[in-house]
């Protein structure tokens, strides 16, 4: 059976009263025996019924064997556990370390005591995309996971909460016309011969879609190469500014077909300095 108390603080003006004063605002504590067990407990509140919810799970947990963790040493025990890569291990970190602020904050001591109000709460403070979320919510919902498997939890809140719908990342935009002609005439300076110069115009031509007399795009084959990652989504503006940029250059829309591209022309400006000259 265990009794509350309140343990009085030095400046506290009752603390000669003893435990027998309880109007105070002083911390409470509880003190008793279970199981022939002496408990003497901190409740980590000033708030006389949360301190009594929280003595009523303290005496299930000693009288049941109910393993408690604190969300503290759950976090660093989830991490630990994990075999990752560092950037993902301080990603992970980060997380976990705003979930250890927030239950802090809220007076959730133990995993057990986190639930879907609370995780919605906990939503609320983070100020992402739907895509950013969901990549921590699967997190949160592992987290949950790992403590039920060690009956730290009975449940997992973080499975109740709605993942956003098929989140997306948000489309590069394309380069600028000034931006394109700023970086090929940074590539007419850089680079330490004529060889890594003229690389360099070439990636750009073929990602801006343009070719010049002298140079075709493509791979063994017939056509353009279809696996080539569209990786900007260019317009006919941009292709323009390129082919000005190089002069004499010819244009056209993506994909459309290039009747005179030369197959394999376009590798060799990787392979080495010799072969250019096929």
């Amino acid at each position: 059976m265990l009794t509350l108390y309140r343990r009085h603080l030095d400046e506290c003006p009752h603390r000669d009263d003893g435990r027998a004063w309880t109007k105070c605002s002083c911390p409470i504590h509880c003190d008793g025996r279970i199981k022939g067990k002496r408990v003497r407990e901190s409740m980590e509140t000033v708030n006389w019924d949360r301190a009594r919810r929280r003595m009523a799970e303290l005496e299930e947990e000693y009288a049941g064997g109910k393993v408690r963790k604190a969300v503290a040493e759950a976090a660093e025990l989830f991490l630990s556990a994990r075999t990752m890569e560092p950037s993902t291990g301080r990603k992970y970190r980060r997380i976990m370390e705003r979930l250890k602020t927030f239950a802090a904050g809220s007076g959730l001591a133990t995993v057990d005591a986190i639930g879907l109000e609370h995780l919605d709460e906990y939503r609320l403070t983070r100020d992402l995309n739907a895509l950013s979320w969901s990549k921590e919510l699967q997190l949160l919902r592992t987290f949950f996971s790992f403590c039920m498997k060690r009956k730290w939890c009975a449940e997992n809140p973080a499975k109740d909460m709605d993942m956003p719908s098929d989140p997306k990342p948000r489309p590069r935009e394309p380069f600028t016309s000034e931006e394109v002609i700023r970086i090929i005439a940074a590539c007419r300076i850089f680079g330490k011969g004529a060889y890594e110069r003229l690389r360099a115009h070439a990636m750009i031509l073929a990602d801006a879609n343009v070719c010049p007399p002298s140079v075709r795009r493509g791979h063994a084959g017939e056509g353009p190469n279809p696996q080539r990652p569209n990786v900007h989504q260019g317009d006919d503006e941009r292709r323009v500014a390129v082919a000005a940029a190089f002069g004499g250059c010819e244009t056209r829309p993506r994909g459309a077909a290039d009747p005179a591209w030369s197959p394999g022309r376009l590798p060799v400006l990787f392979l080495g300095r010799n072969r250019l000259a096929g």
